[in-house]
């Protein structure tokens, strides 16, 4: 009787073990996210100029893989939406960017390009990912005159499409999703 209980109680702590170590793996993948905040917009002439903040937090094994030399490309998706009351809302300005980072083995330092298209060389991780963190004036287009309200839009992910052939295979999982969630804020107009 007693050697059957012993089984059983091996089975519920290698059940527990595992449930452990199962919660512990989806915390991992939990901070497998970029967080966008202090978007804002302002005008100079007739150009709009957009800059925000964003921290982007990587996984153990998305270091590795920069370190390995795989670039890390994230696409920046802006809109300007006009909300109309009585019809569909009309997208009234769109921008697409992009920046990167990368490890060059030959000089043994990381390549950041940020959404600016400006280039500069770090011997940290970090230093370059600083780099490409802070968005600051960046050029999305000519202002428009606002008829009613209208809603700025900012999501920024990890494009996939860049990384090499034999991983993008491996696309479905969950350590190549990085993204940011879809920022809203009202533009304030003096109408």
């Amino acid at each position: 009787m007693m050697d059957c209980i012993m089984r059983f109680s091996r089975k519920i702590k290698l059940a527990i073990i595992l449930l452990v170590s199962a919660g512990l793996n989806t915390s991992v993948i939990a901070e497998n996210k970029i967080l966008v905040s202090l978007l804002d917009i302002h005008q100079v002439k007739n150009i709009a100029y957009v800059s925000f903040n964003q921290r982007i937090d990587l996984t153990p094994e998305l270091f590795g893989a920069l370190e390995k030399g795989i670039p890390l490309q994230f696409n920046v998706n802006f809109q300007i939406i006009e909300h109309n009351k009585f019809w569909l809302d009309q997208i009234v300005l769109m921008k697409k960017g992009t920046y990167q980072i990368k490890y060059k083995n030959l000089i043994q330092q990381y390549e950041a390009i940020n959404i600016n298209g400006d280039k500069k060389y770090f011997s940290e991780i970090k230093d370059g990912i600083n780099f490409i963190e802070n968005v600051k004036e960046w050029n999305v287009g000519i202002a428009v005159e606002p008829i009613g309200n209208l809603v700025m839009s900012l999501k920024v992910k990890l494009d996939k499409s860049s990384l090499p052939k034999p991983i993008q295979l491996n696309i479905g999982d969950d350590i190549w999703k990085l993204q940011s969630d879809s920022i809203v804020n009202i533009i304030e107009t003096g109408n």
